[in-house]
């Protein structure tokens, strides 16, 4: 890489990370992420609440909420899938086998589980972010920090989707760093001022290492690339996208393929006559321009390394950004808790006045009736107080409870504006309410999840995007010929065969018309028909739901029908998904019925018919 294109990505980086709106997004997410783990008091507050001899109370009704929407995430959890939308049976058979790696890949990789963390992070500060790569033949997909992640700060699309470049940030103590790229041992230690004799410690103490704030910018908005004090080295990884000249072509096995390669393209493609004799009257051979990923990583002025992404049908950077919502005046991305802490303060500040009220009392008197009015004031907040005055002086204690009312009352209007503000109801996640009826619960669980509905339909647009990724690095990893073996959502083992040639009962293979072999499950070539589909994950139905299935069966109700199901609560995903892990276990339980013999007549046996009665 050329010392002006390192300059270049550093200063995507440093622009958008010391950006106005990066910097109040970090300051705004930190905030909101302090408050949902419940430190909602500052120092001056809770000082001047000792003070006054109150108690800082949280009450965090936030987190709970939220953690309750999660879980409706969790229990209507999906994966991706992968379904054709021709109706050629060799494209349903390559989608069905997109759809089982896929499933392997998740299930292996726990990505269920990653993402739902990262609708969390979204929920809590605005943005939730997971990377997907390719190590040793195996696609991982993992959450990010989102106070480590980074984006083009000139994009001002709701989502994020039209970023020129994305990475994330990371600090590595200079020892491990070193280990990691020898070949840049003397720079790097350079930078922290190490020498063979001063070496740091490869471990730092907890506190130490954990990046608070935005200490790698300091006070000028300059970007300080290591930290000489602790032996840290900032360590970034920016992907950005360029449009380069690509090349379509159809091989000599009729797959339409896409490289970015032109002397590759000009020997892989077959000419017009020869498509024609394969019965295909398409064009064989186009060239257009299309996104080419390239990812660089770097320490300061070092480059540690720099190459475009060998994941040929990428259509977005392997960081994928969730954002759940952006303020318009200055695109930061916000969560749900920023909307929520001012009812979440008055709610604090409100029980700690009733408790105060309660514990306290009040005393009216005469200026002479004590001699020590600091004793007097100690001895009457107990509640065994005995207290002298002085004769024919007026001491009276009064008890200031009636005023908790007044602050229980301001509570309980707090607990509803949170709920108001955040769009989620005790309906919601399965708190007692007031509500009595059934339909009067099912009417506030609608209401609630209407306002929720553009949080998930952003997630839904997350996870398709996710899934077109997914397809793309299978295509690039699961490119030799080879059986995969896995588990089903039922437990059974189940062989699928990738990139395989047609054979016949002889084990021979099966020519084609263009005298090449007809493949099986051929997924190496990126142009698919498909579209990405989500399936209810089995294993994310809860105990809740199998019981409400009980109660159904229980009550006389056949659940064999989705409006059945719908009607009992279920959701229509849900209803499907069931019905459908019923009836295959109905048929793979079912006893086989042993097959009807039909025995000879007794003229065919050669004996007289044998009398009746």
């Amino acid at each position: 890489m050329a010392r002006k294109e390192l300059e270049q990505v550093k200063l995507l980086f440093e622009a958008a990370v010391t950006s106005t709106t990066y910097r109040t997004y970090l300051d705004r997410e930190m905030e909101c992420r302090k408050f949902y783990d419940g430190y909602q008091w500052t120092q001056d507050e809770m000082s001047e609440l000792m003070n006054r001899g109150q108690t800082p109370v949280v009450i965090n009704k936030i987190r709970n909420r939220i953690k309750g929407l999660c879980g409706t995430e969790v229990v209507n959890r999906t994966r991706i899938g992968y379904g054709a939308r021709s109706f050629r049976p060799e494209d349903a058979d390559t989608a069905d086998a997109l759809s089982q790696i896929a499933l392997y890949v998740q299930d292996k990789g726990n990505v269920a589980f990653q993402r739902s963390r990262t609708f969390e992070d979204a929920l809590v500060g605005g943005i939730g972010a997971h990377i997907t790569e390719a190590y040793d033949q195996e696609i991982t997909t993992r959450r990010c920090d989102p106070r480590d992640v980074f984006w083009d700060i000139s994009d001002t699309t709701p989502d994020l989707s039209d970023s020129y470049f994305r990475g994330f940030k990371k600090w590595f103590n200079a020892e491990e760093l070193i280990g990691i790229y020898p070949n840049k041992k003397q720079a790097l230690m350079d930078m922290v001022g190490m020498t063979d004799e001063h070496r740091y410690p490869t471990q730092l103490p907890y506190n130490q290492a954990y990046n608070q704030g935005v200490d790698y910018v300091d006070e000028s908005n300059q970007v300080n690339y290591s930290d000489k004090t602790r032996g840290r080295i900032l360590v970034v990884e920016i992907e950005y996208r360029v449009k380069e000249e690509a090349y379509e072509y159809v091989d000599a096995q009729g797959r339409l393929i896409r490289t970015f390669d032109k002397e590759e393209a000009r020997k892989g493609r077959i000419t017009k006559d020869q498509a024609r004799q394969q019965g295909f009257y398409g064009l064989t051979y186009r060239e257009l321009y299309a996104d080419r990923y390239y990812t660089c990583q770097f320490a300061g002025d070092i480059e540690l390394w720099h190459k475009p992404s060998d994941v040929t049908y990428k259509t977005d950077f392997d960081l994928q950004i969730l954002c759940l919502d952006r303020t318009a005046h200055d695109n930061v991305p916000t969560g749900l808790v920023y909307w929520a802490m001012d009812a979440q303060k008055e709610l604090n500040k409100r029980r700690s006045k009733a408790l105060h009220h309660l514990n306290t009392n009040r005393v009216v008197m005469d200026s002479d009736a004590v001699e020590n009015v600091e004793l007097l004031r100690h001895e009457a907040s107990r509640p065994d107080a005995v207290i002298t005055k002085r004769k024919g002086t007026e001491l009276r204690v009064e008890s200031t409870t009636d005023l908790a009312k007044g602050q229980f009352d301001v509570m309980q209007q707090a607990d509803k504006e949170i709920q108001d503000t955040l769009g989620i109801y005790d309906e919601l996640i399965g708190m007692q309410t007031n509500a009595s009826s059934g339909v009067a619960i099912e009417k506030r669980q609608q209401s609630a999840l209407r306002q929720q509905a553009p949080n998930f339909d952003q997630f839904k647009l997350f996870t398709k995007r996710y899934g077109e990724l997914l397809m793309a690095y299978i295509q690039y990893v699961f490119k030799d010929e080879q059986v995969l073996t896995i588990l089903d959502d039922d437990g059974l083992t189940k062989s699928i065969a990738l990139n395989a040639p047609l054979r016949d009962a002889n084990g021979q293979m099966i020519m084609g018309a263009n005298g090449e072999p007809k493949m099986v499950n051929d997924i190496r070539a990126g142009m698919f028909d498909v579209y990405v589909k989500e399936t209810l994950d089995v294993a994310a139905i809860s105990g809740e739901t199998l019981e409400r299935l009980s109660q159904m069966l229980m009550n006389g109700q056949n659940p064999n029908e989705p409006l059945v199901l719908i009607a009992a609560g279920f959701s229509t995903q849900q209803a499907t998904e069931l019905l459908k892990k019923a009836n295959e276990l109905r048929a793979r339980m079912a006893p086989q019925q042993p097959q009807e013999q039909v025995l000879p007549s007794a003229e065919q046996a050669g004996q007289a018919p044998t009398p009746q009665g």
